[in-house]
């Protein structure tokens, strides 16, 4: 090693920030068996200068002073025989952030840049440190077989007055931003993250070796090959960890916080990896870093997949959730609860349904739980009835509106149902349902599409997803409708599908649960959608209920203006008149609006409806006597119906025309 004399390229350049809470640390690679002075000055005061020995392998690891955090500079010098190397940083605290692209989104394309862009005063105590991609050969992106001592490139730290400020990750300059608000001295950010990468990417190669369940499965798809490979296809085992990881191992953080998982989506299998492999990097980056730094897991977006089976996302959010140890301080943040957006003014035509521009909220929660001003919700007890299911939670909770929805019961036979849930005490949830007799299993958000499941702490935070029940292929959820009987041609909506980046045809998928009615019962035959609707009263009056239909499991809205009218068969069977009232769904601006069948026949037994996009109004609903209230959760669409009594209501087919 000799001749080289440097601290970590870029990490000790003007602008760090040195974590209050420890002492100064200077990482740096020198020769041999020398000595580095390291001088200290603060307000023209000398606060340190000491000498510190370089090890055998050319390492410089010196830990210096502790000093209180402040926007005063703090001068530093380090000196060899030969070099001398000077910068001027500031104390505060250090977060370091890691994952995939969701982590390394950048703040120009948030909903919220140009508010967060006028708080100039509050931005300039931010300050911003990434780890480029280093090793690129013909524009392929290779990966180190061996961890690094220092980048390969150079680096240095920027503020908002750097015109690539707005690059940097979106998500980590809200929450110093939030940091700001209440902290009177400077933050910085470390970003590490990798569009597209795996989780294996970040495991130093010792966690991977000796590791049985996460060295098989990486054997068995074929991640872990020998000799292994500098080529980056984002799963090279450890390349991540040995670029931009190991030269800052031993620099003091004060929170690491991940976001990462949807290269994992997939079965039960990759639920035993990713949770296996999540835990294990936290262990490793402590002992490595040698202290308990604070852990932050954020959900990835409940969005559609190509490899989805209608779990497959719920799947990596209950790893990352049962990772969770507050005691041990780490913490996940549900995500679920809100609508996603895709595209905005900033976004101009590179909008991706996995990469959600609304991440505000994201960072507020965490904000909340750094600083101890909302906790994740824990459950304390459950207890198993003859009839029901108990569920105690450790908070008060709240329902925003409507009933509780989200969760699902079941019995020994693990099918599953919505749940009747009943919230009382305030922290205790009552489930049952006359489809169960029995319950001993229960899931909650468990699901591709809950944004709709409002339940939380009284302080905001949403619960947990939840499932009981060992088998994670169990649940309740939607089925492919018409698929077996309709070519795609004729039945079928366009949709954005992240595996291609293209709009592709899919069939249409009918949805029975995301906005269910405890009166309501789906049956989903082979070449049928039945919907039994059991009045719990004999009603003089009639009751409008409502069946959810999906047209996009990414999670954007249909486009009405794509097509020209749907077509709408089906059979009631009742002792009354049903009646079938129209379209109810909301829009992007959750602005409720009706499409009301424009012609009604009866051709051989079946009900015909006709129903023109192209008649659609705000102004029509205005006439309408639905009850919106109820249908508030609407995030789709929905088939609204009126009958005072038990009926059947089958659907035969359901036609888009263009």
């Amino acid at each position: 090693m000799s001749g080289e004399v440097m601290l970590v390229k870029g990490l000790y350049t003007h602008g760090v920030v040195f974590s209050k809470n420890h002492p100064l640390t200077f990482l740096g690679t020198y020769e041999e068996n020398s000595q580095v002075r390291i001088e200290i000055d603060q307000d023209g005061h000398r606060l340190y200068d000491d000498i510190h020995q370089v090890s055998n392998q050319g390492k410089l690891y010196a830990k210096t002073i502790k000093l209180k955090a402040s926007y005063k500079e703090v001068a530093v010098k380090v000196t060899t025989k030969n070099t001398t190397e000077s910068f001027v940083g500031y104390v505060g605290e250090v977060y370091l952030g890691a994952g995939q692209s969701n982590m390394a989104y950048a703040l120009k394309y948030d909903n919220h840049f140009d508010e967060i862009l006028a708080q100039e005063n509050l931005l300039k105590g931010i300050k911003c440190f990434s780890v480029a991609d280093s090793l690129i050969e013909n524009d392929v992106i290779k990966r180190p077989l061996e961890p690094l001592s220092d980048f390969i490139k150079h680096a240095t730290w920027i503020d908002s007055s750097n015109p690539s400020f707005s690059d940097y990750s979106g998500l980590l300059i809200m929450l110093g931003l939030l940091h700001q608000k209440i902290k009177d001295y400077p933050i910085g950010l470390i970003d590490v993250s990798v569009p597209g990468c795996s989780i294996e990417g970040f495991l130093p190669i010792e966690t991977i070796e000796n590791n049985p369940t996460i060295k098989s499965y990486l054997e068995e798809n074929g991640f872990l090959k020998y000799p292994l490979s500098t080529i980056n296809d984002y799963t090279v085992a450890s390349g991540i960890y040995n670029e931009k990881i190991a030269p800052i191992i031993g620099f003091p953080i004060d929170q690491f916080l991940w976001y990462q998982g949807e290269h994992h989506v997939g079965t039960n299998r990759e639920y035993d990896y990713y949770k296996e492999a999540l835990k294990r990097l936290i262990e490793s980056y402590r002992v490595l870093y040698q202290q308990k730094v604070p852990v932050i897991l954020i959900y990835i977006n409940q969005t559609y997949y190509p490899q989805d089976d209608n779990y497959s996302v719920s799947r990596i959010n209950l790893a990352i959730q049962d990772n969770q140890n507050i005691e041990d301080e780490i913490y996940a943040i549900p995500t679920y609860d809100v609508i996603p957006t895709w595209k905005n003014s900033h976004t101009k035509g590179i909008e991706n349904p996995i990469h959600p521009t609304n991440k505000f909220y994201i960072a507020n929660r965490i904000h909340q739980v750094i600083h101890k001003q909302s906790s994740p919700v824990l459950v304390t007890e459950v207890r198993v009835l003859t009839h029901a299911i108990e569920i105690t939670f450790d908070q008060r909770l709240k329902q925003d509106k409507g009933l509780v929805e989200g969760f699902t019961i079941a019995g020994d036979d693990h099918i599953y149902q919505p749940a009747e849930a009943q919230l009382i005490n305030q922290n205790t949830i009552i489930l049952s349902s006359r489809f169960v007799d029995h319950p001993v299993y229960f899931t909650y958000a468990f699901q591709l599409d809950n944004h709709s499941f409002t339940l939380k702490s009284t302080k905001g935070m949403p619960l947990p997803i939840l499932h009981s029940d060992e088998d994670l292929s169990r649940g309740r959820y939607y089925a492919y409708y018409g698929y077996e009987h309709f070519s795609h041609l004729d039945y079928f909506e366009t949709a954005f599908d992240p595996l291609y980046g293209t709009p592709r045809i899919k069939p249409l998928l009918f949805l029975g649960e995301l906005h269910h009615n405890r009166d309501l019962k789906i049956i989903k035959g082979k070449h049928h959608i039945q919907i039994h609707y059991q009045a719990s009263a004999q009603r003089d009056y009639k009751e409008r209920f409502g069946v959810s239909l999906d047209l996009s499991k990414t999670g954007f809205q249909l486009m009405f203006s794509s097509f020209k009218k749907i077509e709408l068969k089906s059979t009631f069977e009742s002792k009354d008149e049903v009646a079938f009232l129209g379209l109810l769904f909301k829009d992007v601006r959750n602005q409720v609006w009706l499409v009301k069948p424009t012609s009604h026949n009866k051709v051989d037994n079946e009900e015909v409806y006709e129903l023109d996009l192209c008649e659609i109004s705000y102004a029509d609903l205005n006439k309408e006597t639905i009850e919106l209230s109820k249908y508030n959760q609407i995030k789709q669409m929905e088939l609204v119906f009126e009958a005072s009594d038990n009926a059947v209501i089958e659907l035969v087919s359901m036609i888009h025309h263009l």
